[in-house]
């Protein structure tokens, strides 16, 4: 097998394995896809700006007070609900459908799910971008009557609070495309977070805790690292979010969008066995090799390795060997977690090479 690394150092691959195609299930496999989809996007992106079309993002969500209510029923109801609001009049008056444009000419959108986990539970999301005419976010009644629309679905769904204050700021944001690169940014510079990365990579965001009071939020992946750490409840959590969300889209674009903006229909599994661009090929692992990175749980630090330290082409297949011939004199994992750089690594032991603790 192939090891591949990003020609700016933010990640490295392997080629040459089996591909699960999981969005949702498989951080490697995600990183692949959601890249993939972001390029997508990104072009989509540049063909509705030279039709005149503006970007908005429309970020969906609902009251954190519903412990009690599993994240199917919640996601079960905010489907109910998103039907509820593309179909009212509201909607339809103000932006329409691609046949039958409203009044800031909708010629489609696309979504992305989301969901996060925190002190109030479940907390799945969406974030819509909308490509339409320009003048939306700046007409505070349309933003208003959207905010409206949106509550009343929700009541409709059971996801409603008491607290309509809280919802009427929080429930439904619209934020127009200079806005929505400024919100974005806060996520890392580091990972070209963008319009388009906002609604791809979600699986990426690393869960803030707040600086009032002690709301976190964390992504299926943080809880999987910590259940792989030995955490039963993070377990548990992952495997809920793993039934729940089997088989859903991670992006959904509006009838004719695609073939609007002129993009390419590839499932998962395709883009899966997509590379990270830039990328060049630094070295090869033998199976033994690999193993031994198996055997360990080392996939992760091995691959931060080869994004840090295996710059230089010439010597990557060396520091690659001297790596793994490294790593076999290690203990393999067992269950005695040990704490190194503030971590936990997958199965107890965080293996890292000397030259990853600078």
């Amino acid at each position: 097998m192939y090891v591949h690394r990003q020609g700016d150092g933010l990640g490295a691959r392997l080629s040459g394995v089996t591909t699960c195609g999981s969005v949702w299930h498989c951080p490697v496999c995600a990183a692949r896809i959601t890249e993939a989809r972001r390029r997508e996007l990104s072009a989509a992106m540049s063909k509705a700006v030279t039709l005149g079309l503006h970007a908005y993002l429309l970020n969906l969500t609902f009251p954190h007070e519903l412990e009690a209510m599993s994240l199917q029923e919640q996601l079960d109801r905010q489907d109910r609900a998103r039907l509820v609001f593309k179909n009212s009049r509201i909607y339809k008056r103000l932006l329409g459908t691609p046949k039958k444009p409203g009044q800031y000419g909708r010629a489609g959108s696309v979504c992305s799910l989301e969901v996060t986990h925190g002190e109030n539970g479940w907390h799945p999301h969406t974030h819509d971008l909308i490509l339409c005419r320009k003048g939306l976010a700046d007409d505070s009644r349309a933003v208003s009557e959207l905010k409206g629309a949106w509550i009343h679905a929700l009541d409709r769904a059971g996801l409603s609070s008491s607290d309509t204050a809280s919802m009427w700021d929080r429930a439904l944001v619209l934020h127009d495309g200079a806005q929505a690169a400024e919100y974005i940014a806060k996520f890392g510079h580091d990972l070209r977070w963008g319009l388009s990365s906002e609604i791809t990579r979600g699986h990426q965001k690393i869960g803030m805790r707040k600086m009032h009071g002690h709301d976190a939020h964390y992504t299926p992946f943080q809880l999987l690292s910590w259940a792989n750490s030995g955490d039963d409840q993070a377990a548990t959590l992952f495997r809920e979010y793993a039934r729940a969300f089997e088989g859903k889209r991670m992006l959904t674009w509006s009838p004719g969008l695609k073939a609007l903006l002129g993009g390419a229909d590839l499932e998962d599994e395709q883009l899966a066995e997509s590379p990270l661009e830039p990328e060049v090929e630094v070295g090869s692992l033998t199976s033994e090799q690999f193993g031994e990175i198996i055997a360990r749980a080392a996939l992760g630090p091995f691959l931060e390795f080869v994004a840090r330290c295996c710059s230089d082409a010439a010597s990557a297949q060396h520091d690659i060997d001297v790596y793994v011939s490294w790593l076999s004199e290690q203990p393999r994992t067992h269950g005695d977690a040990v704490r190194v750089r503030g971590g936990l690594s997958p199965g107890g032991w965080m293996v890292i090479h000397p030259l990853l603790m600078e």
